[in-house]
């Protein structure tokens, strides 16, 4: 009788941790939401919490030219018992006119049903000026470690080795 309510009460807590999980969610994200003509931005598309299959990539018609992507990427976050988890559809994508610029929504399937992300309004402006592409800077400072004075630490990647000092000659003084 005992293992009875034990398998009831354990069905229970399964039942309640299964209804308190996060709803499935489709995003769409630009990087900016002005452009200047001939640069670059950041579209990413994130599921979040469902698996999905069936991606639809939206219609970009002449609008933009496509650099890269779909490159994906996922991740997983556990937090105190909680679960995360996001898989991520990114594009980088150049203008090929100003004014206003419309991404149609995608689309993906998932276990809920069909998931559609909320069209995004960007605005390109001219470049006139001819102001340069930012640089991004991708080496974070999370990943940098101090080693000290040790000589064979002293420089990161890519950059040029320290010059080294000239050798002294000791005079040589024959017996």
């Amino acid at each position: 009788m005992k293992k009875m309510y034990l398998l009831i009460v354990l069905l229970v807590g399964v039942a309640i941790r299964t209804e308190a999980q996060k709803s499935p969610r489709f995003e769409a994200v630009a990087s900016s939401d002005s452009i200047f003509l001939g640069h670059y931005f950041q579209l990413t598309l994130t599921l979040e919490n469902a698996k999905g299959s069936r991606f639809s990539t939206p219609d970009f018609g002449a609008d933009v030219e496509i650099m890269a992507g779909p490159n994906t990427s996922s991740s997983i976050s556990i937090v105190n018992g909680e679960t995360t988890q996001k898989y991520s559809y990114i594009y980088l994508l150049r203008p090929t006119h100003t004014g206003p610029l419309h991404i149609p929504s995608a689309s993906i399937e998932t276990d809920a049903g069909t998931l559609k992300a909320s069209p995004l309004d960007l605005r390109v402006l001219p470049n006139d000026t001819g102001v340069p592409q930012p640089s991004v800077n991708r080496q974070s400072e999370v990943f940098r470690f101090d080693f000290g004075d040790h000589p064979f630490f002293d420089r990161f990647p890519g950059q040029p080795a320290p010059a080294e000092a000239p050798k002294k000659k000791r005079p040589v003084v024959k017996m």
